[in-house]
């Protein structure tokens, strides 16, 4: 379902999941979401804008080991934009956090 990082990653790759779609998109679609990260992963999922999506991606996303970005004692939870993207016949897609402040730094020009 994921693809995990490793060493000598560069930080988008960090950033970069794989998301199984069954069944495979017909057409290239894309979604921005918003996730709110517990230390036991997402616990919320809001798709934001683009089109819509299978629900089996929305559950993959919450299913997603995201541990590394809130300590596992915290009670804190942060918000982080992702973007997911799929191509058609394919039969995976993938899932980008981007980096804090980028989406509204990206609305900011319209």
């Amino acid at each position: 379902m994921e693809v995990k990082s490793s060493a000598g990653e560069s930080p988008q790759e960090e950033r970069t999941f794989k998301i199984g779609v069954k069944p495979p998109c017909t057409s290239f679609g894309s979604a921005i979401f918003r996730l709110q990260i517990a230390s036991s992963g997402p616990s919320e999922v809001q798709r934001l804008s683009g089109e819509a999506v299978p629900d089996k991606v929305v559950d993959s996303i919450r299913q997603l080991s995201l541990s590394h970005l809130v300590p596992v004692a915290s009670k804190a939870k942060i918000l982080r934009d992702a973007v997911f993207s799929c191509s058609a016949g394919k039969s995976e897609g993938y899932l980008v956090l981007m980096p804090l402040g980028s989406m509204q730094a990206e609305h900011a020009r319209d």
